[in-house]
């Protein structure tokens, strides 16, 4: 039996599409990771916007920020161009 057979091969990395790595950079960076180049970039940011507007503007409190926030991590995959 040779070397070579006995080797194991390494792990494969288990990504199925392209979403896996905004979603870590989401994790890592928040809301800045969201590219604002791309149209559904764009879009997921004026959303945001608008629905920080519409509760309250700067006078949002802060949990309801949170909340916003959250909306974009648990859909990260409705706008990652």
């Amino acid at each position: 039996m040779s070397v070579t057979a006995t080797q194991r091969k390494t792990r494969r990395d288990y990504r199925m599409h392209g979403n896996s790595e905004f979603v870590r950079a989401y994790k890592q960076r928040g809301y800045s990771a969201i590219d604002g180049r791309t149209y559904a970039g764009r879009e997921a940011k004026l959303w945001r916007e608008a629905a920080i507007r519409l509760k309250g503007g700067a006078s949002c409190p802060f949990h309801l920020k949170l909340e916003i926030n959250s909306a974009h991590s648990t859909c990260g995959s409705c706008w990652s161009g």
